[in-house]
């Protein structure tokens, strides 16, 4: 029989479910299960599971989300030690330093009047961000990002989002018209 008092929950609602679990799984008997056969049956199960929850977005989106994340992580790598060299370290100034450097130069389509070249749009960049906001909670890094501790998600840190809103003030300064889709109404300029 499992110890369900071994599980931590917090508070007396969490001891009253425990309490009722244990009283109808008492005297309940399950062989034990070899590890091959938890290995192989968490392997199915968590791969069905993969492969279910790819489903919560349309199968462009989730191309458009791998896509950034394979070029920031390519970009990563390329990085020699003692920078972050992958997705499970990095921090919200490899985030900016990425974009500025890599992804609005390689993303470049807008004409900017009275700018010379071709910049990602505003709308780019904010998409780009997202979706790498996106696949940094899928690898369990979720929450506002904290410097101290380098836990969280790195797109929720301060310079990520300081960037995002900078981008787009210098492009409007810069003379970029901006048109934002209202659901209810279409474009809007």
């Amino acid at each position: 029989m499992f110890n369900w008092s071994q599980v931590p929950f917090a508070g007396h609602f969490g001891s009253l479910v425990m309490e009722r679990l244990e009283r109808r799984t008492a005297g309940v008997q399950a062989g034990p299960m070899s590890v091959s056969a938890a290995e192989a049956l968490y392997s199915r199960g968590l791969e069905g599971a993969m492969a279910i929850m790819e489903h919560q977005v349309e199968p462009e989106t989730l191309a458009r989300r791998d896509a950034v994340g394979e070029e920031f992580a390519f970009w990563m790598a390329r990085l020699p030690p003692p920078f972050p060299c992958d997705l499970r370290t990095a921090r919200p100034e490899d985030i900016v330093c990425f974009m500025l450097t890599h992804w609005v130069q390689r993303h470049a389509g807008t004409k900017i009047p009275g700018i010379d070249r071709l910049l990602a749009s505003p709308s780019g960049v904010e998409s780009a961000l997202g979706h790498l906001s996106s696949l940094f909670q899928t690898l369990g890094r979720c929450g506002p990002y904290d410097e101290l501790t380098g836990h969280g998600n790195p797109c929720r840190g301060g310079p990520v989002q300081a960037y995002r809103r900078g981008y787009d003030r210098v492009l409007w300064m810069a003379g970029y018209h901006f048109q934002r889709e209202n659901r209810a109404t279409g474009p809007v300029s």
